[in-house]
């Protein structure tokens, strides 16, 4: 379970980071426009720190993304059956 946690935090990171260059904002200037503290973002783009929900927000709205973007094809209800993403999810906890 910490293995997916951590990869889904590494797959945020990275869209952050992506967007955040091509709208050619730095960090510091992100930062500002969604109201999270520079060292935050840092840790949010290298997948070293967990986003809130209400970070994740701020960040589609300072970006211009839809909050769905952040998560990717790795957590699409459409493709993905919920009560199997649970047993996976138990499967990998032990």
């Amino acid at each position: 379970m910490v293995q997916i946690q951590q990869s889904i935090d590494v797959r945020i990171g990275s869209v952050v980071r992506t967007a955040r260059e091509q709208k050619r904002y730095s960090v510091a200037a992100l930062a500002d426009r969604a109201d999270i503290p520079r060292d935050t973002l840092l840790a949010i783009e290298l997948g070293t720190a967990r986003a809130s929900a209400a970070d994740l927000f701020r960040l589609s709205k300072a970006l211009c993304v839809e909050l769905r973007s952040f998560f990717g094809e790795c957590c699409s209800m459409k493709q993905a059956n919920p009560s199997g993403m649970i047993e996976t999810l138990r499967a990998h906890d032990g």
